[in-house]
């Protein structure tokens, strides 16, 4: 794969227009009338900003924290050199995976300040962003709630896969909009898990998925 620019989410980008699945057994459940108040006033909104990157993007295993508390894990031994971890993208820091791994595997993002509470409803929103190239392999984002490092740990309140958004979009970074998700009935920390797919894992051939500006509402 082509070096990345510094200041640039690497050649891949987030899927356009592909719909995110919200399990309806997850948002079931409905907030007590009388915790809306108290819900919004602990959200964990100012949680959600990823500050700036520290140190260097990581690769493979380990944690990287922003000064914001967001951490990184991943069970992936990388194949390429490309970024994977929290990255400048533009003026923002964005959270992805721009690296071909060795073995199908996972990365996640979380910040263990934020737990949410079941009795509450939360709207999600971010950014996406992709690098999709024909033939290639493409990532699945979960989002989940609860659980603990254990990759695709606790309930899933959304997922979303890479897919073609069309070939004048292709091999090029492409700007997928402001995803929103809301959800409610669940509790514990937020985590956005990232499968990996090998295909072939010496050569750059899996597409990317980048994240960021997340922000949370709660009512």
């Amino acid at each position: 794969m082509p070096t990345e620019q510094a200041t640039q989410i690497r050649r891949r980008r987030v899927v356009q227009g592909a719909a995110w699945a919200v399990p309806a057994l997850v948002v079931g459940a409905t907030a007590p009338a009388y915790a809306a108040s108290g819900c919004a006033a602990s959200c964990p909104s100012a949680q959600m900003n990823l500050g700036s990157p520290t140190g260097t993007v990581v690769r493979g295993s380990g944690t990287n924290s922003t000064s914001t508390g967001w951490q990184y894990t991943s069970n992936c031994t990388w194949a390429t050199s490309n970024k994977v971890g929290y990255y400048t993208s533009g003026t923002s820091t964005a959270f992805g995976v721009t690296a071909a791994p060795t073995a199908n595997c996972s990365t996640g993002f979380y910040n263990p300040t934020i737990s949410l509470n079941a009795a509450c409803s939360y709207t999600l929103k971010f950014d996406r962003t992709i690098y999709y190239t024909a033939g290639y392999a493409s990532p699945t984002l979960s989002v989940r709630v609860g659980g603990d490092n254990t990759p695709n740990s606790g309930t899933q309140v959304a997922t979303y896969t890479v897919t073609d958004p069309g070939s004048t979009n292709q091999n090029k970074n492409y700007f997928a909009g402001t995803q929103t998700v809301t959800f409610s009935g669940v509790s514990g920390p937020l985590y956005f898990w990232i499968t990996v797919p090998a295909q072939g894992g010496t050569a750059d051939n899996v597409n990317d998925l980048s994240l960021s500006n997340l922000s949370l509402s709660c009512a």
